[in-house]
C-alpha cells in the first residue's frame, strides 16, 4: 500500500497496560502517547505528553482526536486504537478493506442507535454524571441535532487526518469533550452532523470480530453510590426519575435512604461496582413484593456479585414521597472466600458444559437422521413430485 500509516494510542495515568504489537507491519509506524514516564516499550514509539488544563480523561481524548500535528503531517492515514485493543490481523489490510478511498470509518454501534440511549446508558455504566450528561442533551437540543444520524463506538476508527472537514470534525468532537461530557460516544454524532462529514460504517461488533479482540481495563473495587431509577430504565429513559445516593458506611454495611420520584410498580437499585464480592445481606423498605438481581451468582444462600454493573429490580405499588431506605452488607472476596467462588463457579461451568455436550451429540444425531431421510427413495420421490407440482 502506497499511503504511509500510523497507528496511534494514549496511556494517561495507569488506566490501561500497553501491549506490545505482536507482528508490527512495514510502512506503518505505532505511538504510544502518555504521561506515564515509566512506561516502555519494544515497538511502539512511546511520545510523552502534558496539559495541565486537562485532565487524565480528557488529556487521552485530545490525542485521540487531534493527535499530534508535527508527527501526523508525515502520515495520510491514521488508526486510533484504545490501548485494550490487541490486533489479532494486519492493520494495513484493515485500512484497505473498511477505509479504502473514504475520509473516516468507524464501528457502528452494536446496541443502541441514538445520542440519547447512549447517555442512558453512560449513566447506569456510572461512566459520567447526570448533571454533565443532560447539559450535553441539552445543548444538542438548541442546536437542533436531530440525533439521527447514528451511533459509532469509537474504540478504533481510521480517518484521513490531513483533510480539512476531517480536521473540522476532529476539533468541533474535541471541543464538546472540554465543555460537556467526556464521553466521547456522546459528542461524535453531533460532530459529524455539524461538519457534514460522511463516515464509513463498519458493520462488525467492535467486541467479536476476526480483526482484534479487547483486554481487560484494569479495575478498581469501589462501592460509593447506588445509582436508583423509579421505573422501568429499558422503556424510554427519562433523567427526571433517576437520582444518585451516596451510602452511608459502617464496617461492610451501606446504606441510604432517599423519597420515591413519582408513582412506579418498579424500582432498580444499581447498587455497586465492587465484582469478586459476597453480598451477605439486602433490605429495602418498604419491602418489595418481588425481586429479581442481575449480574450476580447465586449459589446456595450466597449471592456473589460478578459484574462492575450489579443490579436489582423491585416490583411493589411505589408512591411519590415515600420514604425509601435501603441497606446491605457487602464484602470483598478474599483467600478462602474467593477460592470457595471459584470452585462454586468451575462446578455450575462443569455441568453446562456436560448439558452442552449432550446438545451437541444429540444435534449431530439429528444432523445423521436427516441425512439419511435426505438420502432415501422416498424423499427422492417426494421432492421430485414437489418440483412438478410447482411448475
Amino acid at each position: 500500500m502506497k499511503n504511509r500509516i500510523c497507528v496511534y494510542t494514549c496511556i494517561t495515568g495507569d488506566y490501561d497496560d500497553l501491549h506490545e504489537i505482536e507482528s508490527p507491519e512495514k510502512g506503518v509506524d505505532y505511538y504510544c502517547f502518555t504521561n506515564n514516564k515509566k512506561l516502555k516499550s519494544k515497538t511502539w514509539k512511546i511520545v510523552q505528553i502534558k496539559d495541565n488544563k486537562l485532565d487524565n480523561q480528557r488529556l487521552s481524548r485530545k490525542i485521540k482526536m487531534l493527535g499530534d500535528p508535527n508527527i501526523f503531517k508525515r502520515y495520510e492515514i491514521s488508526v486510533w486504537m484504545d490501548a485494550s485493543v490487541i490486533w489479532d490481523k494486519g492493520i494495513v489490510n484493515f485500512v484497505e478493506e473498511y477505509l479504502d478511498d473514504n475520509l473516516f470509518a468507524a464501528f457502528k454501534h452494536h446496541r443502541r442507535n441514538t445520542v440519547k440511549d447512549e447517555g442512558a446508558s453512560c449513566w447506569r455504566l456510572r461512566k459520567d454524571t447526570k448533571e454533565s450528561i443532560v447539559r450535553t442533551l441539552r445543548r444538542l437540543e438548541t442546536e437542533g441535532f436531530l440525533d439521527n444520524v447514528g451511533l459509532y463506538e469509537m474504540t478504533v476508527f481510521a480517518k484521513r487526518h490531513n483533510n480539512e472537514i476531517v480536521k473540522k470534525t476532529m476539533e468541533t468532537w474535541f471541543e464538546m469533550v472540554c465543555n460537556y461530557s467526556k464521553r466521547d460516544q456522546l459528542s461524535f454524532p453531533y460532530a459529524i452532523w455539524k461538519t457534514g462529514l460522511d463516515v464509513q460504517p463498519i458493520r462488525l461488533s467492535v467486541w467479536d470480530n476476526e480483526w482484534f479482540h479487547n483486554a481487560k481495563h484494569r479495575l478498581n473495587r469501589r462501592v460509593e453510590d447506588c445509582l436508583v431509577y423509579f421505573g422501568n430504565p429499558d422503556i424510554e429513559f427519562d433523567f427526571e426519575k433517576a437520582v444518585v445516593c451516596d451510602y452511608k458506611k459502617s464496617g461492610n454495611v451501606f446504606s441510604f435512604e432517599t423519597t420515591v420520584l413519582c408513582d412506579t410498580n418498579e424500582i432498580e437499585f444499581n447498587y455497586a461496582q465492587a465484582a469478586g464480592s459476597i453480598l451477605n445481606r439486602l433490605v429495602i423498605n418498604p419491602k418489595p413484593d418481588r425481586s429479581v438481581f442481575y449480574g450476580v451468582h447465586e449459589h446456595g444462600d450466597k449471592k456473589y456479585v460478578c459484574t462492575t454493573h450489579s443490579v436489582m429490580r423491585v416490583a411493589r405499588n411505589f408512591r411519590k414521597g415515600d420514604k425509601l431506605s435501603f441497606c446491605m452488607d457487602l464484602s470483598c472476596l478474599e483467600g478462602e472466600d474467593l477460592l470457595s467462588l471459584l470452585e462454586d463457579v468451575w462446578v455450575d461451568n462443569s455441568d453446562l458444559e456436560e448439558k452442552m455436550h449432550n446438545l451437541e451429540n444429540d444435534n449431530s444425531q439429528l444432523k445423521q437422521e436427516l441425512e439419511q431421510i435426505r438420502r432415501s427413495r422416498a424423499w427422492k420421490c417426494i421432492s421430485r413430485l414437489g418440483r412438478l407440482i410447482r411448475r
